[in-house]
């Protein structure tokens, strides 16, 4: 849902799913508000397949918290959090729960925000091409990285006192509490907890050839063009250049001027950010309140996989990239602060051939950071000699390989999922312009067409003559 919120509404509604087998303890807290007295109460349930549970032996006056121990393989703590909680109760309010409406199911529960940080932590140590794969694999069979499955929610402390009447032994109150041998008995009929989504963070990655020129080997321009993203076209000239298709770019040039011409092309690169909206603030993922402080993410590296056949023009725009020749850097690890290329999911053996047929630039030039429905935009300039001899056929891709966060950004929502527009891998943030195909004009790349005209022409003539001959020298 992007630019949308997605938080909860922090109540019970109907129909919403309630979840089995969730660790609920109810833990007495001393007057110094210590967890550590090993006289203290500590009851444990869990819930039942209607989400709901039953807590009623062995409870005693005193102060309680709540907690609710979640997270599973469908319900990963990376991916959700506990909804928001109503910022206007008072916490400090021991007796809470006496003020509860049955009709009105409110979230009880906070999550540990030290645990928050410790997730989102953890998630930060992976580079984001592996990540989603890391978290499952937490929950699978153990990950080195990803090591917090669960996530404790924790209600405001809450105290039982001991009242004692003088009615008789055994009487029920308007209030609905019962009284046995004059002592008052409580019952807590709506302690809830509910959860939700993280906000998603996702960004996409486009390609497209934003110039194209040619110029003759006798200074000529044959094309002179600039894209109109507006109404998908080029616009300028274009003569003999066709767009048989959005991933296809075509120029038809007779073999006799296409030995020495030059290409120029000009790709440009768009980063946009298409997240759902979330907040940096602890009360946003708390409450949903926020001082207008949105998450901004920053791709701070980029690679460009440019065609070997091309040679990167060295001007100011170029240099904001830098050509990788090293093969390790490129292919990278999870454990480093770089490269994850997009063919890491080859062998170490195909890297010679990917480093045969691209030159490889990275740059971080798209690392301003952008909040949902913003973009960075990066162009890369390129040219090549033509020749009637060498395929005259130019591939490009791109991929970003790095995306962050603010520093010191707290509960900065899940994981980032990265997605292209066009020719997408899974999991992965490539993309592919539009091919360059230039080749010999349709007539002469079939080679036909001028023999064919020339026997049609020599048939009428020698047809034509035989008329002749027939009418004016047989006859006489």
């Amino acid at each position: 849902m992007t630019g949308k919120e997605r938080k909860g509404n922090g109540l019970y509604d109907s129909g919403e799913k309630t979840l089995p087998g969730v660790k609920v303890t109810l833990t007495e807290i001393k007057k110094d508000n210590s967890y550590n007295d090993s006289e203290r109460t500590v009851l444990t349930t869990t819930t039942d397949e209607n989400g709901n549970f039953i807590i009623k032996e062995g409870i005693k006056a005193a102060d309680y918290v709540l907690t609710y121990t979640w997270g599973d393989k469908t319900y990963k703590v990376q991916y959700y959090k506990g909804t928001i909680y109503d910022e206007s109760r008072d916490q400090s309010d021991k007796s809470w729960w006496r003020t509860q409406s049955p009709e009105t199911r409110k979230t009880d529960a906070l999550d540990d925000m030290n645990q928050r940080k410790i997730i989102d932590d953890e998630m930060e140590k992976v580079t984001n091409n592996t990540l989603e794969a890391e978290i499952q694999k937490a929950y699978e069979g153990g990950s080195n990285v990803i090591k917090t499955t669960t996530m404790n929610s924790n209600t405001p402390q809450f105290t039982f006192g001991v009242e004692y009447n003088n009615e008789e032994p055994t009487t029920t109150s308007s209030d609905g509490t019962t009284t046995v041998d004059n002592v008052k008995k409580y019952d807590i009929t709506n302690v809830d907890f509910g959860i939700v989504e993280r906000p998603k963070q996702k960004v996409t990655i486009n390609k497209k050839v934003s110039k194209y020129k040619i110029t003759l080997a006798n200074g000529q321009v044959l094309v002179d063009a600039n894209y109109d993203e507006k109404n998908n076209k080029f616009v300028g000239s274009v003569n003999n250049t066709t767009m048989p298709t959005p991933e296809v770019i075509k120029t038809e040039i007779d073999n006799e001027i296409l030995q020495g011409a030059k290409m120029e092309v000009t790709y440009k690169i768009t980063a946009t950010n298409i997240s759902e909206k979330d907040f940096t603030d602890d009360a946003y993922y708390l409450y949903g309140t926020h001082a207008n402080t949105p998450l901004k993410l920053s791709m701070t590296n980029v690679l460009d996989y440019l065609d070997r056949k091309v040679s990167k023009v060295d001007d100011d725009q170029n240099s904001k990239w830098t050509e990788i020749t090293d093969g390790n850097k490129l292919m990278g690890t999870a454990s480093d602060s770089g490269i994850n290329s997009y063919q890491k999911q080859l062998q170490n053996n195909n890297l010679e051939n990917l480093l045969n047929d691209s030159r490889v630039y990275d740059t971080s030039d798209l690392s301003n950071p952008i909040a949902t429905g913003e973009s960075n935009t990066v162009t890369i300039n390129a040219s090549t000699e033509l020749t009637t001899s060498n395929d005259n056929t130019f591939n490009n891709n791109v991929e970003i390989t790095n995306i962050k966060k603010p520093e010191n950004t707290n509960n900065s929502g899940s994981p980032v999922l990265v997605q292209v527009d066009t020719h997408s891998l899974v999991n992965l943030a490539q993309a592919t312009a539009p091919q360059i195909v230039i080749m010999p004009s349709t007539g002469e790349n079939k080679n036909i067409a001028t023999p064919i005209i020339l026997g049609i022409v020599l048939l009428i003539i020698v047809g034509a003559g035989t008329f002749v001959i027939k009418k004016f020298v047989i006859d006489k």
